[in-house]
């Protein structure tokens, strides 16, 4: 299980923190992960990117690819 929501922080886990999302893991520094490069809009996919890489993130697919596939979206 790897948690996520809209605000933070998480010691494990990701969440929305300004512009960016946050994927954090116990014993690592948070990867910060901006949405400026996002095409989509809104409240509501700033939601959807989180949980998007928060699943990916969960099942071992790399964020920083994850996020240039959303970004091309």
């Amino acid at each position: 299980m790897f948690p996520f929501k809209s605000s933070g922080p998480l010691t494990r886990g990701a969440f929305l923190d300004a512009d960016a999302v946050v994927l954090c893991e116990p014993d690592t520094a948070p990867l910060r992960i901006p949405l400026d490069q996002m095409r989509l809009t809104g409240t509501h996919n700033r939601a959807n990117v989180l949980a998007a890489l928060a699943v990916t993130h969960a099942v071992g697919v790399d964020p920083v690819r994850a996020a240039a596939a959303l970004a091309s979206f």
